[in-house]
This record gives C-alpha cells, structure tokens and sequence, in this order.
C-alpha cells in the first residue's frame, strides 16, 4: 500500500501546469508586438489555443491582414503562458512566412476573379 502511494506521490510531481497565468488576450497582444517589430506591420494574431505543458504556451496563428483581402494564415507563434515573453521565431520561420504571404498575394492577383 505504501509502495503505491509514493507511485501516486511521483506522478503528481510530473503533471503539467493545466491553467495559463496570462490570459489569451494578453498573448495576443504580446504576439501582435512582436510580429509587428519582427515580421511586419499587416501581420497579427489570433485564434489562441492554450497547451498545458511543462512549459505551459499559448499558440497563437499568425495571420496576414489587408483590409481589401481579408486575413488569412501564414504561420503559428508560441507565447509563454506563465511569463507572457514570446518564443522568438528563426530567421528562416520568419521568411517562410513572408514568402508563404507573397505566393499567397500573387496568386491571388493572377487567379480569374469569379463572379459571385
């Protein structure tokens, strides 16, 4: 009886950190700086979703937004849920995202506007 117990006992010293201490709006706003100053001004955040790890993280996606074409997504962004500061993106995520926005906006200009 004992032996299980301590097993129960090792087990709660593993579990994740299942509630966020920054609110999802909180690391909106947090990616919205951070795209801004690092990917580009069109760019925003949205639709969090919180994942309780160990290292608890809002995900965020990351999204183009032109007023004449609406948003649309080109990536995702982690925002650390305990101390708000963003998982900073390599060089080459940030570009990938800025070519996923260029192929996105060209094909968009080349493709037939359909009548609705």
């Amino acid at each position: 009886m004992q032996a299980k117990s301590q097993t129960i006992g090792n087990e709660a010293s593993h579990q994740i950190n299942s509630r966020p201490t920054l609110s999802s709006a909180r690391a909106i706003a947090k990616a919205n700086g951070y795209l801004s100053k690092y990917v580009g001004v069109l760019f925003g955040a949205a639709d969090p979703h919180f994942f309780p790890f160990a290292q608890p993280i809002w995900q965020v996606s990351v999204t183009f937004k032109m007023r004449e074409i609406g948003p649309f997504i080109v990536g995702l962004l982690d925002v650390d849920a305990v101390t708000g500061e963003v998982l900073p993106l390599s060089a080459q995520q940030i570009l990938l995202i800025q070519e996923r926005t260029d192929a996105d906006l060209t094909n968009r200009t080349l493709s037939p506007r359909t009548a609705g």
